[in-house]
């Protein structure tokens, strides 16, 4: 019989971005983290192959200089990047991955295990907070919408796709019921990401 599993996980994040170095610069990512709620659809005619299928969360930052005009000043883009920007992205993706197994999972106690796919992305929005660099007074924040760039939508202005792989390794309890995994995956997102601070 075709059976479901379900699996719930915590991931820490580790990210990277590729700037715009025109308009923003000393970009570093801060650290993440995300929630994950997989079921783990499994075949009796393939043992060592599994379909994986669910719904991640992830919270994941960076901060960068970059510009900021207070309301009623000219908008002048002269790349002085006065003004320091960190920025708190939530995420929502929804997976479909292959998975394969060294060996039968359902036989073993240990197993390694690769996996790839595919997922659905939206972009919940952003939290902001706007840091002038000349006296590190904070001058706005808030939680902006995030959208991406448009020849790589999808649905939505907010949605977007992703494409994923990893490795993982499982041990499962004596009775076979039970265990634990870890995994490490990369994740590489089909769109850039557009960021509107304080209308910014």
């Amino acid at each position: 019989d075709i059976v479901m599993k379900w699996r719930a996980s915590f991931l820490s994040v580790v990210s990277f971005y590729q700037p715009n170095l025109d308009y923003m610069g000393n970009t570093k990512a801060t650290q993440g983290f995300g929630l994950s709620y997989k079921g783990e659809l499994n075949f009796p005619e393939a043992k060592k192959m599994k379909l994986l299928m669910g719904v991640e969360y992830l919270n994941e930052g960076l901060t960068f200089d970059s510009y900021y005009f207070y309301p009623g000043y000219s908008v002048l883009y002269d790349k002085n990047f006065s003004f320091t920007h960190k920025v708190h992205i939530h995420e929502l993706y929804i997976p479909i991955l292959f998975k394969a197994s060294i060996n039968s999972e359902n036989d073993h106690m240990n197993s390694l295990y690769f996996s790839a796919g595919w997922a659905y992305r939206y972009l919940l929005g952003t939290q902001y907070k706007i840091i002038d660099k000349a006296d590190s007074k904070m001058v706005a924040k808030g939680f902006s919408n995030f959208t991406l760039e448009n020849k790589h939508k999808l649905l939505t202005d907010n949605g977007g796709a992703a494409l994923l792989g990893g490795i993982g390794f499982e041990h499962r309890t004596p009775d076979m019921k039970q265990g634990w995994i870890f995994e490490i995956y990369y994740r590489y997102d089909l769109a850039r990401c557009l960021y509107i601070g304080n209308n910014n």
